[in-house]
């Protein structure tokens, strides 16, 4: 009942706020307000529109994410010519926010919009979708992950044209492929992410070979111990000589402190919350290794060639992790015992965690990361 009644009254604001643009040939919407690790993953697909058959000499509108406001416009200004951001929750619970915005996208006429998210959300991405006032309106069929089956239902109808997904799991790099391949007709030879980060430069670098630990994650589930992250640091400053460089976010600031008071080496140093996130990529494609949690720094340092030890609860499993071979070889993944005892059986593990793993990311031992990363480094 409390969907329906804010879908309600969000639909309410949405139609008063709408307005019918002029239409402005060769315009193209895309609508990807996902997380840091998801435009990673999309990104080098929506650069390539720019010079598609499809799309080539259209002016490229990218309605993102204000949480990846600054990598987006440091690296893809080139190719995207206007942004209009989106913090999300104020989109959803702030109506006088919501209005403003409305009434912004729906007046800009735009010809074209894509929607290119698989697990589309109905009050961010599809809402998006619905007021833009395209004449073609293009998403992916998706699944219901992150909606309700009704949500589904009305949302499909704000397309003209839904692209078919295959219902089995795929790692998310490929199920971007598999759409963008549909909508420009050709098959795409992008075989990675990339981030053309200029290399490591800049504020922040040490001087030396240096590890990078990454101990956030979006859901406290799936974070790995402080004290085990300190461990970390203090065995690959013991064993390797390399300087233990702990980032995050702002708001993971007290996390990185409780790691570097637990650390017993003199050679760890605090950089969460200093570091946007172009300074963050820059960071650990210097890294001799990044250790970290499932979640964006692991995508970072697979589109910018650094090792990676991934600690994860298997969440998603299949979709976000672990990196298939074919796109990325130098990443290992340490699972809890329940998934790493039966690698035979990957699909069927895929199928049971694919939207959510309950799974104690605790029970990895600091000995088992530990190990993980001598095969990395040895």
């Amino acid at each position: 009942m409390k969907h329906l009644v804010q879908t309600t009254l969000l639909s309410l604001v949405d139609s008063v706020a709408a307005r019918e643009g002029q239409l402005r040939p060769q315009t193209l919407l895309v609508v990807h307000l996902d997380a840091i690790g998801d435009y990673i993953l999309v990104r080098n697909f929506i650069r390539l529109l720019k010079t598609s058959d499809r799309f080539r000499g259209y002016r490229i509108t990218l309605c993102g994410n204000t949480i990846y406001r600054e990598l987006a416009e440091s690296l893809d200004s080139d190719v995207i010519d206007d942004f209009i951001w989106i913090d999300r929750n104020r989109f959803r619970y702030n109506l006088t926010y919501r209005f403003r915005l409305v009434r912004d996208i729906s007046g800009r006429g735009f010809e074209t919009a894509i929607h290119p998210a698989y697990s589309r959300i109905f009050y961010w991405g599809d809402s998006v979708v619905k007021v833009c006032g395209a004449r073609e309106r293009v998403g992916s069929s998706g699944d219901t992950t992150n909606m309700r089956g009704w949500q589904k239902r009305l949302s499909d109808s704000f397309y003209t044209r839904l692209i078919p997904a295959g219902g089995k799991t795929l790692f998310e790099f490929y199920r971007n492929r598999e759409f963008f391949e549909a909508l420009l007709g050709v098959p795409l030879e992008l075989g990675k992410p990339v981030l053309e980060c200029g290399g490591a430069s800049g504020r922040h670098i040490p001087e030396g070979r240096y590890a990078v630990l990454f101990p956030g994650a979006g859901e406290e589930f799936r974070q790995w111990g402080a004290g085990n992250f300190a461990r970390v640091a203090d065995y690959v400053t013991a064993r390797y000589g390399l300087t233990a460089i702990v980032a995050g976010s702002p708001g993971e600031k007290g996390l990185a402190a409780r790691i570097t008071a637990q650390a017993k080496t003199a050679k760890v140093v605090d950089l969460a919350g200093k570091t946007s996130l172009s300074e963050l990529a820059r960071l650990i494609s210097g890294a001799a290794l990044l250790v970290a949690n499932e979640t964006s720094a692991v995508h970072m340092a697979a589109a910018v060639g650094t090792r990676v030890v991934c600690i994860s609860n298997g969440n998603q499993l299949g979709r976000f992790s672990p990196y298939p071979a074919a796109v990325y070889g130098k990443a290992l993944y340490v699972y809890p015992e329940p998934i790493r005892s039966s690698p035979a059986d990957f699909d069927a593990l895929c199928e049971r965690y694919r939207v959510r793993s309950s799974l104690d990311i605790d029970t990895i031992s600091v000995g088992e990361v530990q190990e993980a990363i001598d095969h990395v480094l040895i």
